[in-house]
């Protein structure tokens, strides 16, 4: 079985990838947050003890978001074995925008708009 260095590296892409988002998604959501906020009232930042789900599972979504890209570009447009990791363009559609809105849940769990 030939593997490719993109391939053998996933875990860090994933975890790359995953980190860009987190940032991302963050700067967008405080600059929301920001334009929608009074001049003399702050941000109501709540914990985070149960929205350590949504942090997992957007992991998991660009993992495999990661693994189907890697597959689509891949040498023969990726192999069809199983279909969550089948290459396929609506698969890398359908787990990009689940792990964006797994950190728009963080988010909006984190930071409560007034």
């Amino acid at each position: 079985v030939r593997w490719s260095w993109w391939r053998v590296l996933l875990p860090l892409w994933a975890l790359v990838g995953h980190s860009a988002l987190y940032l991302a998604v963050g700067f967008l959501w405080l600059t929301v947050v920001r334009l929608r906020e009074d001049e003399d009232n702050e941000p109501n930042v709540v914990g985070s003890d149960g929205l350590i789900g949504c942090q997992v599972a957007s992991l998991v979504c660009v993992l495999i978001f990661m693994d189907n890209v890697l597959r689509w570009a891949g040498p023969g447009g990726g192999s069809h074995w199983f279909w969550l990791c089948s290459g396929k363009v609506e698969m890398i559609v359908l787990f990009g925008v689940l792990s964006v809105v797994a950190q728009f849940v963080y988010w909006s769990g984190i930071i409560k708009t007034a």
